[in-house]
């Protein structure tokens, strides 16, 4: 296969977007629905 699909860059693009460990945590915060900013930072 000499060509990733469209599914494939967009998959690469999440995994490069949750690279990061703040992400990673921001979304977990968020899991049980919106916070507002000044909650997220206690």
């Amino acid at each position: 296969m000499n060509t990733a699909s469209s599914l494939d860059n967009a998959k690469s693009e999440l995994f490069l977007a949750l690279g990061h460990p703040v992400r990673i945590r921001v979304i977990e915060l968020l899991d049980d629905g919106p916070k507002m900013v000044s909650h997220l930072l206690r």
